[in-house]
């Protein structure tokens, strides 16, 4: 039986999907578990998949806003389940990124505990990352 999590997953996942394919920046409101509130995140995303736990994330640098700058966030990489993405409030931006701002890439293209649905693609940074 399909619920309505399913469908709203499958809508979020198409147009997660396609930002990175299109190497657009996202941006939605995320709940930060550990605060207990709900932020706004813009995100170069890079990945998109299913960890260990069977839950759907997003993985990508989060460019923090100067409000958040002073709230002692930081922009780096970070990843975020799709769960706590709030319905209707994913935008995918016409605005473009061109590269990966991780430290490791292989946290993208070497995973071999998270199950790939989309991922950036970069293959000057894939060849380093395989043949280096």
């Amino acid at each position: 039986m399909i619920s309505i999590n399913d469908i709203q997953h499958d809508d979020m996942r198409v147009k997660i999907n396609q930002a990175i394919l299109e190497k657009c920046i996202i941006e939605f409101k995320y709940t930060n578990k550990t605060k207990n509130r709900e932020e706004t995140r813009i995100v170069e995303p890079y990945l998109l998949g299913i960890n260990e736990q069977g839950n759907l994330f997003v993985s990508g640098y989060f460019r923090a806003t100067e409000e958040q700058i002073k709230n002692e966030m930081k922009s780096e990489h970070k990843n975020f389940l799709v769960d706590g993405i709030e319905e209707d409030s994913l935008i995918v931006s016409s605005k473009k990124f061109d590269s990966l701002k991780v430290e490791h890439p292989d946290k993208i293209y070497k995973t071999t505990k998270t199950i790939v649905l989309a991922v950036a693609y970069f293959p000057e940074i894939i060849i380093k990352t395989y043949f280096s």
